[in-house]
C-alpha cells in the first residue's frame, strides 16, 4: 500500500518561490552581467579602477603618473621631492545607468525560464553597449589630438577623403613622439573597419586563426597596434552631409573608467494591469586620464555597407 504520510512529509520540504525571493535577484543580475561581458570593447582595454565596486564612498581619484622627473646628481646633492597635486590626477564619480522592460504576465505563464533568459540578455547588452558608449564618447571629446582626413576640420572632409594606412601611421606617430606607453590600441567603426580590411597592409582578423578576437571586437593588428571594431565608434554628417566618422587611438593610460556598482536586477509586478517589470542598474563613469596619449582621426568613411 502506498504510504501517504510519506509523501506529505516530503511535499512539507519542498521549497516554494517565497523562500527563494531572496536569491531569485541575485541569480538574474548574475545573468545580465554575464550577457554583458562579451558586449563589452572598451572595458578591458582602458585603466579601470574597482576601489568603489560594492564599497563606501562615491568619488575616486586616479594618478595621471608620468609625471616626474629625474635629475643627475653629485655624491653630496639631496634629491628636490616634487610636489602632488590636484593636477595630476583625474577624479571619477560614478554614476547610475539603467535599462528596463516590461512584459505581460500571459507570456510569463506561458514561457517563464525562456522568457527571462531572453530578457536578462536584453538588458545585460543594452546596459555594455551603453557603458561602450560612454567610454568612447568620453575619449574622443577629450582627446589631446584630432588628425582631420583633409583641411582643418570636419567640414573639410569630402566623400573622397577616406580613411586610409597613411592616417593610421600619423596617429600612431603623434603617440610615440609623445612617449606613450605601449600598448597603444585602435578602435574604428565597422565602416573604417571595412575600408582597413581591403588594404594590402592591414593584418585581417583571419589571419590568427582563432575566434576569440572575433567576439570581443578584435579584428586585427598594423604596427604592433591592435585594432577593435564597436559600432559605439561615433560618426555623424557634416556641413555637406558627408558622414564623418571618428577613429580612436589610445596608449596605456590614455582613459579611466571607474565602477561603483555591476549591474543589479530588480522586478516589480502590477496586478491590476497583469505586467511584470524587470529593470537592471549599474553605476560608473570614463574620462580621459592623460590626453596627450588619446588620439582622434576623423574621416569619411568609403563605400557604405549593403542596406
Amino acid at each position: 500500500m502506498k504510504n501517504f504520510e510519506m509523501d506529505l512529509d516530503v511535499q512539507k520540504a519542498l521549497t516554494g518561490t517565497t523562500e527563494l525571493d531572496g536569491i531569485i535577484p541575485e541569480v538574474w543580475a548574475q545573468e545580465v552581467e554575464e550577457a554583458a561581458r562579451p558586449n563589452r570593447v572598451m572595458r578591458g582595454l582602458i585603466v579601470l579602477n574597482t576601489e568603489l565596486l560594492d564599497a563606501p564612498g562615491d568619488i575616486v581619484h586616479i594618478p595621471k603618473l608620468g609625471n616626474l622627473t629625474a635629475n643627475v646628481l653629485t655624491e653630496t646633492d639631496p634629491i628636490v621631492a616634487e610636489a602632488w597635486d590636484a593636477t595630476v590626477t583625474v577624479d571619477l564619480t560614478p554614476t547610475e545607468v539603467g535599462a528596463g522592460v516590461t512584459v505581460t504576465k500571459k507570456s510569463l505563464r506561458r514561457a517563464y525560464i525562456n522568457v527571462m533568459e531572453q530578457l536578462t540578455k536584453e538588458l545585460g547588452e543594452a546596459l555594455a553597449l551603453k557603458e561602450d558608449a560612454d567610454i568612447i564618447e568620453a575619449a574622443v571629446d577629450e582627446a589631446g589630438l584630432v588628425i582631420y582626413s583633409a583641411g582643418s576640420g570636419v567640414d573639410d572632409i569630402t566623400a573622397d577623403d577616406i580613411f586610409t594606412v597613411s592616417l593610421f601611421k600619423d596617429a600612431i606617430a603623434a603617440l610615440e613622439a609623445a612617449n606613450t606607453p605601449e600598448p597603444i590600441r585602435c578602435l574604428v567603426h565597422p565602416v573604417i573597419k571595412r575600408s582597413l580590411l581591403e588594404d594590402e597592409q592591414f593584418v585581417s582578423a583571419s589571419e590568427y586563426g582563432s575566434a576569440e578576437v572575433v567576439r570581443t571586437g578584435e579584428i586585427g593588428e598594423y604596427l604592433g597596434v591592435k585594432v577593435f571594431k564597436s559600432t559605439q565608434a561615433p560618426h555623424a554628417p557634416n556641413a555637406g552631409s558627408v558622414e564623418v566618422y571618428s577613429t580612436l587611438f589610445w596608449g596605456a593610460r590614455g582613459i579611466c573608467e571607474a565602477i561603483k556598482s555591476e549591474p543589479d536586477f530588480t522586478e516589480e509586478e502590477d496586478a491590476l494591469a497583469r505586467t511584470h517589470t524587470m529593470a537592471s542598474v549599474m553605476e560608473y563613469e570614463a574620462k580621459v586620464l592623460n590626453d596627450y596619449q588619446v588620439v582622434v582621426v576623423k574621416s569619411a568613411g568609403g563605400k557604405a555597407p549593403p542596406v
